[in-house]
């Protein structure tokens, strides 16, 4: 028997949808205001113009140290390859001298943090998102069997983001090939609209949003000049990567607690 003091029970879900109209003006309320107009590059944009700045040269393997990854020098005398899992990673404890999370710490700006990014990492998961970002990076979210996620990257392999000072150059190329001829042909005949400074799929935009439409196939995505974010079908890899503790800015499947990616990507493996 209900209780003589519940309140009148309602639903908002039972409401009607708005008019476009007014669902377009409460977006603008809200702040959401359209891109515009995209205007798609007649032929593959020149990309990026310039590297990430924060942790750079640990990020493409042209510090000091990167000559010592993979040899596990910290812990024992077996180099090589670390098996491991993203909830394992994700659970990685940070050096307290890289915390809080959220900030940038100058000390590490070319010195890597033992033993984790001196340590080549081995995941099989499932790539669910695929971005690339401002510095001509490929952003990878790659999640595990507990639905935990974590973020591996690949860079653009060639000046001015990286040359072959890097002795990890050759490798990253081969990612950026595979990952360009796996995703590629997903893009093909997709529209995608500008939104913010992000290229996305039409998906993701309500239909009657005032943007522009670009029919991209799958070489322009991965040449655009403007960086672009899409949700990819669970694609199952092996991915192998060098440990590297980000900043948590509020990346696309970052993960949280530590910050903790595979960066760069020295193999990728379609399962």
């Amino acid at each position: 028997m209900p209780s003589a003091s519940k309140v009148p029970q309602f639903n908002p879900a039972s409401l009607p949808a708005v008019s476009a109209a007014f669902a377009a003006q409460f977006k603008r309320v809200a702040g959401l205001v359209p891109s515009g107009v995209l205007v798609p590059p007649a032929a593959p944009g020149p990309g990026p113009t310039k590297p990430g700045v924060e942790r750079w040269p640990v990020k493409t393997g042209t510090d000091s140290d990167a000559g010592e990854v993979g040899t596990n020098r910290d812990v024992g005398t077996e180099p090589g390859i670390v098996d491991t899992t993203v909830e394992e990673l994700a659970a990685l404890a940070r050096p307290a001298d890289m915390l809080p999370v959220g900030k940038n710490h100058k000390k590490y700006q070319t010195l890597r943090a033992r033993p984790v990014e001196l340590v080549v990492w081995r995941v099989v998961a499932d790539i669910i998102v695929l971005k690339k970002e401002d510095d001509g990076d490929f952003h990878i979210v790659l999640q595990g069997a507990s639905g935990e996620t974590c973020i591996a990257e690949a860079p653009t392999a060639h000046p001015p983001f990286v040359d072959d000072t890097s002795p990890w150059f050759d490798a990253m190329q081969a990612v950026r090939r595979k990952i360009a001829e796996k995703f590629g042909p997903s893009f093909v005949g997709v529209p995608f609209v500008q939104f913010g400074k992000y290229l996305m799929p039409q998906a993701s935009i309500v239909p009657g949003t005032p943007t522009g439409t670009a029919h991209l196939d799958g070489a322009d995505i991965f040449d655009t000049a403007l960086p672009f974010k899409a949700k990819v079908p669970a694609t199952p890899v092996e991915v192998i990567g060098v440990g590297f503790f980000d900043r948590v800015h509020g990346q696309t499947g970052v993960a949280m607690n530590n910050g903790i990616e595979l960066h760069p990507i020295l193999s990728v493996t379609w399962k």
